[in-house]
């Protein structure tokens, strides 16, 4: 018992430290350094050995690290961050084989917030990325009226540098909630949505909007 005691208080704290070196600035943590944590952290997480306040801090320190100015960070960020969401989910953990850690809050409106926020201001690559990694992480964690609400504004903004990139997203987000059978809400969305297509300017922009909207509505 002593020495389980003493395990499970050294993993604890090897935790800790691994998070604060994570969580440092810059300049005092190498990018090789950086990422090495990061991957080792996911390992960490798929093997299903964290206890809920461990499974909690990696899961906050991915959120924070998604919002920083370097992309290749915050990429290793959202990798770390799908991990935690995808092995915290109910039933997605191997019965009799692992132990079952509570189930971990995530901060759902924020994580979307940030993903958005970093396909509008990230490098082509990045966004290009985040793009291709939002629509299932939408689907699979967020209601459709949500998903819809955000994915149509994101499309409609003029600040998104991106559209090309959003109009992917648009077209797997659809594609994913007519194979779950909201056909229905899907159109009713977009019939609602149509004047602010419209208003888009300049016109070509508006029409090319309208355009991607209908196709993907009716796929």
């Amino acid at each position: 018992m002593l020495m389980k005691s003493v395990d499970q208080e050294l993993k604890a704290n090897l935790l800790k430290s691994a998070v604060r070196i994570a969580s440092s600035n810059e300049d005092s943590t190498p990018t090789c350094v950086y990422h090495a944590i990061m991957r080792g952290l996911e390992r960490l997480v798929v093997s299903f050995a964290l206890s809920s306040a461990g499974s909690d801090s990696l899961v906050k320190l991915s959120v924070d690290r998604l919002s920083m100015q370097n992309p290749q960070r915050a990429i290793s960020a959202l990798g770390l961050l799908i991990t935690c969401m995808y092995t915290g989910k109910i039933g997605d953990r191997p019965s009799g084989i692992y132990p079952q850690p509570d189930t971990v809050e995530f901060p759902t409106e924020d994580i979307l917030l940030i993903a958005m926020e970093r396909l509008r201001k990230g490098v082509p690559s990045e966004a290009r990325v985040v793009a291709r990694v939002l629509p299932p992480l939408l689907l699979d964690f967020f209601p459709a009226q949500e998903i819809m609400n955000k994915v149509i504004g994101e499309f409609l903004s003029s600040q998104q540098p991106h559209p090309e990139l959003m109009a992917q997203v648009l077209f797997k987000v659809f594609e994913g909630l007519h194979s779950q059978g909201q056909q229905t809400e899907v159109r009713d969305w977009v019939l609602l949505s149509l004047g602010s297509f419209i208003q888009r300017t300049p016109l070509a922009m508006a029409m090319w909007s309208l355009t991607c909207l209908l196709c993907q509505c009716f796929q």
